[in-house]
């Protein structure tokens, strides 16, 4: 007998008010599952009303339930068991996080998804005593993403501190098609939270002294009131380039005041700042020439495989939407990597014996699984976290795409002893 069963998605904003939902998040009729067979049931725990996180945090989320659909439609579930979640909105406050896992765990999922809320210590810290596998865009912990005893913690880019090294890498290739002579001066911006400032301070240090250069390095919060001190700093300083590691709240606060100085270097950064589609609709020609690093294609990217899937089921499930972000398909394509763990704890233990442990094992046994089609692929080990291993270079046309300057590249690995949080916090 055939059955149909819906696709059931448990909003929760801090335990107390229902969080709006776009036509991508609300339940869908999913394609007959063959056979009867109990559900799985996975959590979303991040801060989707948060100004420092809200726009990353609400792409991530809705590719994560397309996927959701995705499996449960287009891959008859996990191993015909129909896939469920249940999304928190912790509003990146720490009182948050904590309630909304506790729900989490007291619901016996056997894995967090939490796309921005890695940079809190503390929740490396919750899902490490609890046992339960966390699967986050970044973690605020060498030992979590390189651990040498077991880690739940399991990151889906490569280790922050390597970005330095890619970002010099490009400014030196960029410096010299233009033909320069003098070394280029670099500011680095790091968000002020926690060990960031030391921790990507050394590894700025580090990665300019290596060539020689002059750099600045200031800091923002993640939510800044005004970056004026920050962009006179680096205007005085001469940056020719500056490198953002912060917020997209930072970000759009960092070029509307570069303009208000008249002051325009080049601008770099991650993803989640200089490369969001918010940051961009905030400051619109202002960042015209802005470089970004993304770790999954983009809408535009036509040399990838999942784009035209995600096209594809766009059309017919949201025939309105004419593009997404890239942490819409960031979200869809780590969705479907956790489902293929999943799939694999099922394989090992069966469904009654679903636990932490069993899905955290399977989870590393990952290796180089290239979800939907992605170039480039998802690896976990007992004693490597990081999940994705290589970065592709954007930036913004004058008609606001993000446009692909270099093929995916490979993050360099780092030597043994850096593989500690103590060594990059050492002077």
């Amino acid at each position: 007998m055939v059955i149909k069963r819906m696709v059931s998605v448990l909003v929760l904003v801090t335990l107390v008010a229902t969080l709006p939902l776009p036509l991508a998040c609300k339940p869908k009729e999913s394609s007959p599952v063959e056979g009867v067979k109990g559900k799985i049931t996975i959590g979303l725990l991040d801060g989707f009303t948060s100004p420092a996180a809200g726009g990353v945090a609400v792409a991530l989320r809705d590719g994560t339930l397309d996927a959701v659909r995705y499996v449960n439609e287009r891959m008859g579930g996990i191993s015909g068991h129909p896939l469920d979640i249940m999304v928190i909105d912790a509003k990146m406050e720490s009182a948050s996080v904590i309630t909304g896992w506790d729900r989490l765990k007291n619901e016996g999922v056997p894995v967090i998804l939490s796309g921005t809320l890695g940079v809190f210590p503390l929740v490396s810290e919750i899902s490490q005593k609890s046992h339960l596998p966390m699967v986050t865009g970044t973690i605020n912990d060498m030992g979590m993403i390189f651990p040498k005893e077991a880690s739940y913690a399991f990151c889906t880019m490569p280790a922050m501190v390597t970005s330095y090294y890619a970002v010099c890498e490009l400014i030196e290739k960029e410096w010299a098609k233009k033909g320069e002579t003098r070394p280029p001066k670099i500011g680095f911006d790091i968000m002020a939270m926690g060990n960031f400032p030391k921790l990507f301070g050394k590894a700025a240090r580090m990665a300019a002294e290596k060539r020689g250069w002059k750099y600045l390095i200031t800091t923002t919060p993640g939510k800044p009131a005004d970056v004026t001190t920050q962009v006179l700093q680096m205007k005085r300083f001469g940056a020719d380039y500056i490198y953002l590691l912060g917020s997209e709240a930072a970000a759009i606060s960092w070029v509307k005041e570069l303009d208000r100085q008249n002051f325009y270097p080049v601008l770099t950064g991650g993803g989640s700042s200089v490369g969001s589609g918010e940051m961009r609709n905030a400051t619109g020609h202002l960042c015209d020439g802005a470089i970004c690093n993304q770790y999954a294609p983009l809408w535009t990217d036509t040399d990838e495989l999942i784009t035209d899937l995600v096209h594809e089921l766009n059309a017919e499930w949201h025939p309105e939407v004419k593009t997404q972000p890239m942490y819409y398909i960031r979200g869809f394509a780590i969705l479907c990597v956790v489902a293929e763990a999943l799939k694999r704890t099922v394989e090992t233990v069966e469904y009654d014996n679903i636990d932490r442990e069993a899905m955290k094992e399977a989870m590393e046994t990952i290796n180089d699984f290239k979800p939907a089609g992605m170039r480039i692929g998802f690896t976990w080990t007992p004693t490597d976290h990081q999940g994705i291993h290589d970065i592709r270079w954007y930036q913004w046309s004058k008609e606001g795409i993000s446009v692909p300057i270099t093929d995916w590249i490979a993050f360099p690995s780092l030597p043994m002893e850096q593989r500690t949080q103590d060594w990059w916090l050492q002077d």
